[in-house]
Formats: structure tokens, C-alpha cells, sequence
């Protein structure tokens, strides 16, 4: 993907919350500034936003990013126990899309950075249970396909944010339940807020699935090849990735391959946009607006 001046603004502005919060000295932001500096046309953005994220963890003596890690898989698993006691309800009432709604919900809340800032982790089960009982809501309604999985199938999902970590156990489980195989297909180390792979195994050491590492960005191109080889359907929430990802798509020849896809991504970027409506009908777009404020007192 062609960088622009606008995508070198935004790889910046999102570095730059995680450089606060570690509160990076002159010369540890400098030597940040001149990677980035240095591999513009060198390197495609993806690899340059998860060497950056690399190098921020690396200067980080005081270890913030990991309390903060801690933080938010903490406050996410109490809204997983309140989620799973309605999902729990609703299913007895023989409501048959209960399983979309939860994935839904777990793009709803994939925001790290709410529960950073939140000063109440005192969720509203009202609401909450609001999303959970009600059908999908325009643009998102694409995501029923997978209430209608067959027994035997398989689903490739790429993660996102550790935020999102306990409402996906929630989904997966739930699939599981149906004999549906979910590959999960994740990071070995800690990038940002991402989810790891110690994370899927801590939230999901009791669930069966399968994972595949990914070492670093440029993985992702050849397990998407051999997710969507290999799987029904692929959902896919990685952001460092993305750019990576729709690059890769536009090489699918196959418009029944790519449209086992449902990619999900939350900022709003002119250049993938102009991507997308290049691909159009090659594969399924969902934009989400940052809502899971709404669940919380």
C-alpha cells in the first residue's frame, strides 16, 4: 500500500497515545521517529507501525504497558461474566442469532483505550443486555451468517484488541458448543494492546481450538492464504495487519474465496476506503463507530 502524507499523520497519532502512557524520554522518542523516519518507502505501513509498537515496548523500564495489559483483561473479564449470565438467558428463551449478537458486542467493546481512561468499571447491565436481546443493527447484520454455520465447519478468526479478548471466549465457546472448529490465528509477543498468545491461553485454556503464531506482520499474508484454504469462513479483527491483509485480498482471483471474509475495522482511512471500493463485492466491509461507552454508567 502506497503511503501517504495522511497515513504517516495516522501511524503517528496512534504511536503516540502509547508513547505518552510510557512516558518515553527526548532521546527514546527520537530514535522512534527516525525508524519510522528511515523506513518510509523502505517498508509498507504495517511493518513500520508493528516495529514501532516493538520498539516502544522495548524502552518501556517501568513496565506501564503490561499493568495496563493487566487493567484491561481484568476489567473485561467482569463484563464476560455479566455477558454470559444474558446470553445464558436469552438462548433459554430459543432465540436461534444469540451467537452474532455476541460477536456484535465483542466489536462493540474493542476499545483498549476506554478502559485506560474509564474511571468507573461499574458496567450497565441494562444496556448491555439491550445489545444481546435486539436483532443486529444496520451494517452489521452480515455477521448472522456464522448463527448458521453447519455442524463440522470451520472459522478462521484473526483477534483484536485484548478489550475484545473475554466477549470472543464467550463466542467461541458458544461454537464450540455447535462442533464448529475455530482456528484462531494470533501473535506470539506483546504488540500494543493487541491480543498474545498467552492471553488466548490464560482467557481460553479450557475451550478447544486450534492457533496458529504469527511472528510478525508479514505472516499474515501467508496464513490468510492457508485460512481461507483451509476454512469456511474468515473473520478477521487485526489491525496492525490490516492494510497488510487488503493488499492481499486484491489478489484473490476467486470471488467465492474472498467472499468467505468478513473484515472488521474501526478508523476511518481514505485509503482503504478507496481500496475497498476498488474490491467491492469481493468480500464484506463492516465499520464500527466507538459505542461501548454506552455501557457504562
Amino acid at each position: 500500500m502506497k503511503l501517504s502524507v495522511d497515513c504517516i499523520f495516522c501511524l503517528i497519532e496512534r504511536l503516540y497515545r502509547f508513547i505518552k502512557i510510557v512516558d518515553l524520554g527526548y532521546n527514546e522518542v527520537k530514535i522512534i521517529f527516525k525508524y519510522i523516519v528511515d523506513n518510509i518507502g523502505e517498508k509498507p505501513l504495517y511493518e513500520i507501525h508493528y516495529g514501532s509498537l516493538k520498539l516502544i515496548n522495548l524502552f518501556d523500564s517501568k513496565k506501564k504497558l503490561l499493568s495496563l495489559r493487566r487493567r484491561i483483561f481484568l476489567m473485561t473479564k467482569k463484563l464476560y461474566d455479566i455477558a454470559l449470565s444474558i446470553t445464558s438467558s436469552i438462548r433459554s428463551m430459543g432465540i436461534e442469532d444469540v451467537l452474532s449478537r455476541t460477536i456484535i458486542l465483542s466489536i462493540l467493546v474493542d476499545d483498549p483505550w476506554f478502559f485506560i481512561e474509564s474511571k468507573t468499571d461499574n458496567i450497565d447491565y441494562t444496556k448491555l443486555s439491550s445489545i444481546l436481546s435486539n436483532p443486529a443493527p444496520p451494517g452489521l447484520e452480515v455477521l448472522k451468517v456464522i448463527d448458521y454455520m453447519p455442524s463440522g465447519s470451520s472459522l478462521a478468526y484473526f483477534p483484536g484488541s485484548l478489550a475484545s479478548l473475554w466477549v470472543d471466549k464467550l463466542f467461541i465457546t458458544m461454537l464450540a458448543e455447535k462442533n464448529i472448529d475455530v482456528n484462531v490465528y494470533i501473535y506470539n509477543d506483546l504488540i500494543g494492546f493487541q491480543q498474545s498468545l498467552g492471553d488466548l491461553k490464560d482467557a481460553l485454556m479450557e475451550t478447544s481450538l486450534v492457533y496458529h503464531v504469527l511472528n510478525k506482520p508479514a505472516d499474515i499474508s501467508f496464513e490468510l492464504f492457508k485460512a481461507i484454504r483451509d476454512n469456511d469462513l474468515i473473520l478477521i479483527r487485526n489491525p496492525i495487519g490490516i492494510d497488510c491483509i487488503i493488499e492481499k485480498l486484491e489478489e484473490l482471483k476467486d470471488i467465492a474465496l474472498a467472499n468467505k471474509i468478513i473484515l472488521v475495522f474501526r478508523w476511518k482511512c481514505p485509503v482503504v476506503e478507496n481500496i475497498l471500493g476498488y474490491v467491492h463485492g469481493k468480500y464484506f466491509v463492516i465499520s464500527t463507530d466507538l459505542l461501548i461507552s454506552k455501557l457504562f454508567l
